[in-house]
């Protein structure tokens, strides 16, 4: 997903036209509206803006180039100063630590919860992929493409209502009203399903989720 995908993704989500993106950030409409074209790329200060106008971070928004095992450890070293993560190790007779036995642990609830949830939408793919059900390649390729954008809409709606790290939240506040056992509940009958019954809840989901949100907007502008 291009950086003006998910600039538009997360505006929409809160609610917040391109006008007032605009009068918040101080950046012109027509840069906005090129921006979620991906018509141009906002520059660092102006990609601040944003996030902090749409409550998330430039991360959330841009992809990282990681493509050396400096880039990974530069990451690595940022989430451990930042309580991020915590470093572990056996010792060897000499008092240094064993590279085979390192062991990172991510500290923060709030991300756990989010990687739990990124875990078991890859692991369906995984299973969708060895597991075909009879479908043809057309097919199979179709479902495997929905569910890489699901997962896409999953991380954006995720990271979208991230806090930093010193501040705990619990899964019900990154995934809306919905409590975190409801969650698991709805999660754990999607997981078990077979690839066409998959397919039928996404549908249906979607369905409802689109008349739900035409009944909402219909409310309001009777207000």
């Amino acid at each position: 997903m291009k950086l003006g995908d998910k600039i538009l993704k997360i505006r929409n989500k809160k609610n917040i036209s391109q006008e007032q993106l605009s009068e918040m950030t101080g950046i012109s409409f027509a840069s906005i509206v090129k921006y979620e074209r991906n018509e141009r790329n906002p520059k660092p200060e102006q990609l601040k803006k944003i996030a902090e106008a749409l409550d998330t971070s430039p991360y959330a928004l841009k992809d990282l180039d990681v493509n050396s095992t400096a880039d990974v450890l530069a990451l690595l070293v940022q989430l451990f100063k930042h309580n991020g993560i915590s470093i572990e190790a056996e010792k060897d007779a000499d008092g240094y630590s064993i590279p085979e036995t390192v062991k990172l642990t991510v500290l923060d609830s709030d991300t756990t919860n989010c990687l739990a949830v990124y875990k078991d939408m890859l692991d369906k793919k995984e299973s969708i992929k060895n597991n075909p059900d009879h479908c043809s390649k057309k097919e199979l390729n179709r479902k495997l493409e929905e569910i890489d954008e699901n997962i896409e809409d999953a991380i954006i709606s995720l990271v979208s209502e991230q806090k930093p790290l010193d501040e705990t939240r619990t899964l019900s506040d990154s995934v809306g009203k919905t409590k975190p056992a409801e969650f698991r509940k709805l999660e754990g009958i999607v997981l078990d399903c077979t690839p066409l019954e998959y397919d039928f809840i996404i549908q249906s989901a979607k369905i409802i989720k689109k008349a739900s949100r035409v009944k909402y907007d219909q409310s309001h502008s009777k207000k």
